[in-house]
């Protein structure tokens, strides 16, 4: 019966790609947890919309993000490859994202994206939300690392991140990580002035000192002070429209933005790829007043009660223009949820990782990697499939590309390495067994974790490296950085598929331990000796702020509300 089935999907397979190639609809997440919404066992808020596409489609147990962070995840995510072979791993400043519009760092041109080979393959492309992987290299309005550089014919979206900064609250990240920061700057202030008035007729030297003191204390007070109006903004096709950023709301704006597109290419006879990247479930958390106070989880559940609508808006309109049984919807998470993350109340503002030991920002932990994914394609994937087998967020773009009938040596990726793998073997129940031998869990440039699969049903872990801690807990003040993190003289190993929670570690010098770890180091040193050094986006040189490239849509003000969405949204 088994087999019989799987050979209508085979005969499925070959029919879609010698007639129709499938539409494509990413629905990227922001720092969602492992243990956020219903279909990854949450019984305390309701998520129905994302939920129904487990029900129609595909679960991934255990999907891998190939960085515990943003940027460098949603690099790969993009290219299939290791954020290493791009220097978007950060290795050598150890900070894995981007900090400001205006820094010269970014996606290189020089990659290709699933975006350029679809493009190329007379895919319409569009792109709506978060970006975080650069805008300008030499002036302001080069767009050298937007979108439109990377396959996507139309952008409106954020080109940074939500933060704290960008509320109206107070709050910021520089005080979120550093509580006593801005209470020190203006001691330095304040003393250096007074200091300055002191020397002012005993020393020119030391008066000239305090004052330069005073000055850069000053302009680290007003940068920081004026990062709202830096980089809180959403851009169309590189332009800025909006300056700050409308927060309230702005779930509403990107799923109309999103209905638009969807409307446009209902008209065209190509198929078409759309990315939705929201900007939740990240803080700064702000929902519109029909579902503040509606979760039993403060800010961050109502939070994601308005991701499930947004997704529950996009997948309606979907059905409603006929495209749902010819779209392949991928709705994950760029990383895990934010352990640290906190309001000013104390209140929780990060996401929750079930079972998961660790979050966001902890290199190789399961719950800053492993995350919610879910696959639906009716012509491909029968309804409540469940795919326990490891795989990596990279594997999309040669899944897709095999499922459209695409030959990927035809395209511009030619036979440059891609580290992601093709999952239809999994999605039609021909196979159970990861498409990987081994997989890489990087840290910055540093590898944290090697996962083995021996076998469909045994999956080794060897940790290399742990977070710095704070004593007697498993989360850091705000946030764990790779360059902190702790190398273990003897490294962990876990059999990861029966032990999702890392709890469990082999016994150190038992046979099986040592065969584990030796099969392990030899896969690691093995995979860096074929890693090519790719030119770091983000050294210092390429990572600080530059005024040249400031995005500014009204001189000198800085300040405009897109008109296309006026109040309330």
């Amino acid at each position: 019966m088994v087999e019989g089935r799987v050979l209508v999907f085979l005969v499925l397979l070959g029919c879609i790609n010698a007639t129709k190639r499938p539409n494509v609809l990413v629905l990227m997440v922001d720092d969602l947890g492992y243990g956020d919404v219903g279909c990854y066992d949450n019984v305390t808020i309701k998520t129905p919309n994302i939920d129904s596409l487990a029900r129609d489609g595909a679960r991934f147990t255990q999907a891998l993000a190939a960085a515990s962070t943003c940027t460098p995840s949603r690099a790969a995510f993009l290219t299939a490859r290791y954020p290493v072979r791009q220097g978007m791993s950060g290795g050598s400043l150890g900070r894995e994202v981007i900090l400001f519009t205006a820094q010269k760092g970014g996606l290189p041109q020089t990659e290709v994206t699933l975006g350029k080979v679809l493009l190329e393959q007379g895919y319409n492309t569009s792109y709506v939300g978060k970006w975080h992987l650069g805008v300008s290299c030499e002036r302001y309005g080069d767009n050298c690392h937007t979108p439109m550089a990377h396959g996507f014919q139309y952008w409106y979206g954020m080109p940074m991140t939500n933060v704290k900064d960008f509320g109206d609250d107070g709050e910021s990240v520089v005080s979120a990580q550093m509580p006593n920061f801005f209470r020190y700057l203006y001691a330095v202030l304040s003393g250096s002035c007074l200091a300055a008035l002191v020397l002012r007729s005993r020393s020119r030297f030391l008066f000239f000192l305090m004052m330069l003191v005073a000055l850069v204390a000053t302009l680290i007070l007003l940068f920081i002070s004026c990062n709202k109006i830096f980089n809180s903004m959403i851009m169309k096709n590189g332009e800025v429209v909006e300056q700050p950023i409308r927060l309230v709301g702005l779930a509403q704006r990107f799923v109309a933005e999103t209905k638009e597109k969807l409307a446009e290419f209902k008209k065209q006879k190509q198929p078409f790829f759309h990315i939705h990247a929201f900007s939740k479930v990240h803080t700064f958390l702000a929902t519109v007043p029909e579902f503040r106070g509606k979760s039993r989880h403060g800010l961050y559940g109502d939070s994601v009660l308005e991701l499930d609508w947004a997704v529950g808006e996009i997948l309606s309109e979907l059905r409603r223009l006929g495209l749902a049984d010819d779209t392949i919807v991928y709705l994950t998470s760029d990383n895990g949820g934010h352990l640290e993350e906190r309001g000013a109340a104390g209140d929780v503002q990060g996401g929750y990782n079930g079972p998961l030991r660790g979050g966001k920002l902890m290199g190789a932990m399961e719950g800053g990697i492993r995350v919610p994914t879910l696959l639906r394609y009716p012509p491909l994937v029968r309804p409540g499939t469940t795919i326990d087998a490891p795989v990596s967020l990279m594997d999309l773009f040669p899944t897709v590309l095999n499922v459209a009938g695409i030959d990927m040596k035809s395209t511009s990726v030619g036979d440059r390495t891609l580290d992601g793998r093709d999952l239809t073997p999994l999605l039609t129940g021909r196979a159970d067994r990861s498409p990987h031998e081994f997989l890489f869990h990087y840290c910055t440039d540093v590898i944290h974790a090697v996962r083995w699969m021996e076998n469909a049903s045994t999956t080794w872990k060897v940790q290399f490296y742990l977070p710095n801690w704070l004593p007697g807990t498993e989360r850091c003040h705000f946030a764990c950085l790779c360059s902190e993190a702790r190398r273990l003289e003897t490294p962990l190993i876990y059999n990861i598929q029966q032990d999702i929670s890392e709890r469990r570690p082999l016994p150190v010098g038992s046979e099986q331990y040592r065969r584990v770890l030796e099969r392990c180091q030899r896969a690691r040193d093995e995979h860096l000796a074929g890693v090519e050094p790719a030119p770091d986006q983000l050294t210092w040189s390429q990572f600080i702020w530059r005024p040249s490239l400031q995005p500014c849509c009204s001189l000198p003000y800085c300040t405009c509300e897109d008109p296309k969405y006026p109040q309330p949204y």
